[in-house]
């Protein structure tokens, strides 16, 4: 049977969305409008999309897509030693 594990980072981009819809529900309860909790909460998404994509583009040498035949070079010579 496969081990069951949460990653930190999944802990901690669950405990960052609570806490932005709270911020929300406190944004909706002063202002009394939808429209500053569903902000709040969306653009912490673009955010965390953002910043996963440019984690990744610098994983990738600054390419958008993955040179295959670099990434393949440097598995060959990651799995020979």
């Amino acid at each position: 049977m496969k081990e069951f594990r949460i990653d930190q980072y999944w802990v901690f981009v669950f405990l960052n969305f609570l806490t932005l819809i709270g911020i929300g529900i406190l944004a909706w309860w002063v202002t009394l409008s939808w429209t500053p909790c569903v902000i709040v909460i969306m653009v912490d998404l673009y955010l965390l999309l953002i910043l996963n994509f440019y984690t990744h583009y610098i994983g990738n040498d600054y390419n958008i897509l993955q040179d295959i035949s670099q990434l393949n070079n440097r598995v060959k010579t990651h799995n020979t030693r």
